[in-house]
């Protein structure tokens, strides 16, 4: 882990990267042959993380564009915003080897921005 080699050398750093609710797989063996589980790494929580719930961003996914005239006669496109969710931070502390310092691993966790889209669903 490049934050912890940092941390390591007394270079102070933070990282990001996305938090992804489940592991790509978990593996195992059943009659003979090598079967696949989805991991569910964090469904005890990780004890490691700051939760940082004054850092949130919303962010938008899919849409489209919608082309028109503007008030000046000119011709103009505007994107259409589709979906969207709350990206929020948590900190995990990664501690150098040995030394006295300890930088920080910043964790983005995708959150729903309403509970469950009944229209949406209702529509396929």
């Amino acid at each position: 882990m490049l934050v912890d080699s940092l941390s390591s050398l007394q270079i102070p750093a933070i990282g990001c990267v996305i938090c992804y609710e489940f592991a790509i797989f978990n593996q195992g063996i059943r009659d003979g042959w090598q079967v696949e589980r989805a991991d569910k790494w964090l469904e005890k929580g990780n004890p490691l993380e700051i939760l940082r719930p004054d850092v949130s961003f919303r962010v938008y996914i899919g849409g489209y564009t919608r082309h028109h005239t503007n008030a000046d006669g000119r011709f103009a496109v505007q994107w259409i915003r589709e979906r969207q969710v709350k990206e929020a931070a948590r900190d995990m502390p990664i501690q150098g080897f040995r030394v006295n310092t300890c930088n920080v691993l910043r964790l983005w966790k995708s959150e729903a921005v309403e509970s469950f889209d009944f229209q949406g669903f209702n529509s396929v």
